[in-house]
């Protein structure tokens, strides 16, 4: 796989894409009994918004609940264009994951060159924390470029992010 490089979506400069909102909640973030949910949301009353526990057998964390949500988008994403989706409304340049996740986003669109780049290790030579979950997304986002469209990463306040936060929060409460 080439692995593009991924980008910050500018509103002001785009082509047509398709928008979807993603966000990850954990309660008792970092102890043993933590439970984490994912929201993913397509837009009003849309038959693919998803809300799901994460169940991967890991200690979950908010941060695996945010990459576990964008993998499910775009996993579901890549499924339709593959088979043939989105060819009625025209050609589809990006996919846009909005999020309210720094760390989602500065991880796909600054850190991941560098963690390819060294063998998915940290700053202190230590193995990347989540990189299963890194690594599943950067092949997708591969995939995605390859069927023709960039995935692109925006992120938002978290006042911008109700709708998939719901979602997120409402598969752990």
């Amino acid at each position: 796989m080439h692995h593009p490089s991924y980008r910050l979506w500018d509103q002001n400069d785009h082509g047509r894409y398709i928008l979807i909102t993603t966000d990850g909640a954990c309660r008792n973030n970092g102890r043993a009994d933590a439970v984490a949910g994912c929201g993913v949301y397509w837009g009003h009353n849309n038959n693919h918004n998803r809300s799901f526990q994460l169940d991967d057998g890991v200690i979950p964390t908010s941060q695996r609940a945010e990459l576990s949500a964008a993998i499910y988008a775009l996993s579901k994403f890549r499924n339709i264009l593959a088979n043939g989706g989105y060819k009625h409304s025209g050609r589809i340049d990006e996919v846009v994951i909005k999020t309210d996740s720094a760390y989602l986003v500065n991880s796909m669109t600054d850190w991941i060159v560098k963690w390819r780049n060294n063998g998915y290790m940290n700053a202190r030579g230590l193995p990347l924390c989540n990189r299963d979950l890194i690594e599943e997304l950067d092949d997708l986002c591969d995939e995605i470029d390859e069927l023709g469209v960039q995935a692109c990463f925006w992120q938002v306040p978290r006042s911008s992010n109700t709708d998939a936060d719901e979602l997120a929060r409402g598969a752990i409460y």
